[in-house]
């Protein structure tokens, strides 16, 4: 990957037959691919037959900037694009309703496969999310999150912008979804950073705990701060602690 998402020539190097993408916010890096990558993603998937995309639209809903980027399914003229999204982020994670936009073409074959399968979800809060999308109370109740998260994300940016914060971190963020990167400038080690952010009320999750392979030394002194639930005061007193630590620790003895 890059700043853009997934790079379509290492993709073809690799032999891959079928991509797994979330290209409205990738979950940690929080990157965005743009129009121009999803349409380079899509000449890859039309190249050879037997290739598939499966685009997990996660956190799409939030975006606070922009105009809104067509999906990739959106696109996708060959029928080779499998289209997934839940409600977990933008209802509640307990309501355990999430859906898929399968290609015809595949429809035999699930049938075949998970024909014998029983949905889990009660039917009654299956017909009640139904309501809610029909009589337009999701469209509403979306608005109200985003206007939400717009005053907690404001909070937050305004100790991510003081003059402290700036000497301490670097923010990696692309207006969207409902978390962001923080690269710290004068980082420990990993596991010394780690007693910080727990010393100081964060959560101890570093960029370099995703990767399958050795993190890069970006990764290793980056966090990763979500805020879905996070309550503005807590998170501002939580945040000026950590620098303050990381500061006493570059102060001359």
């Amino acid at each position: 990957m890059d700043a853009d998402g997934v790079i379509p020539e290492l993709l073809e190097q690799s032999g891959a037959e079928v991509l797994h993408i979330s290209p409205s916010h990738h979950y940690p890096t929080g990157t965005v691919t743009p129009i121009t990558r999803r349409q380079a993603l899509m000449r890859w998937l039309t190249a050879q037959p037997g290739r598939y995309l499966i685009e997990d639209d996660y956190d799409s809903e939030f975006r606070f900037s922009g105009l809104p980027i067509p999906t990739i399914q959106s696109m996708d003229r060959s029928g080779r694009v499998i289209y997934m999204n839940t409600f977990s982020r933008t209802i509640s994670p307990s309501l355990r309703i999430s859906y898929m936009i399968l290609p015809r073409t595949l429809l035999p074959q699930w049938q075949a496969a998970m024909g014998f399968y029983s949905c889990t979800v009660p039917s009654f809060e299956q017909m009640t999310l139904t309501r809610f999308l029909a009589e337009g109370y999701f469209e509403k109740h979306l608005s109200r999150m985003k206007k939400h998260y717009r005053a907690v994300r404001a909070q937050l940016f305004s100790v991510l912008h003081t003059p402290q914060a700036v000497r301490q971190c670097a923010v990696h963020d692309t207006d969207a979804g409902l978390h962001l990167v923080l690269e710290l400038k004068n980082a420990p080690e990993p596991e010394a950073l780690r007693a910080l952010l727990r010393q100081s009320g964060l959560p101890d999750a570093l960029l370099s705990d995703f990767f399958l392979d050795a993190p890069s030394p970006q990764a290793q002194k980056s966090i990763v701060l979500g805020y879905a639930d996070a309550e503005p005061a807590q998170l501002e007193a939580a945040l000026t602690a950590l620098f303050t630590r990381l500061e006493a620790r570059e102060a001359p003895v």
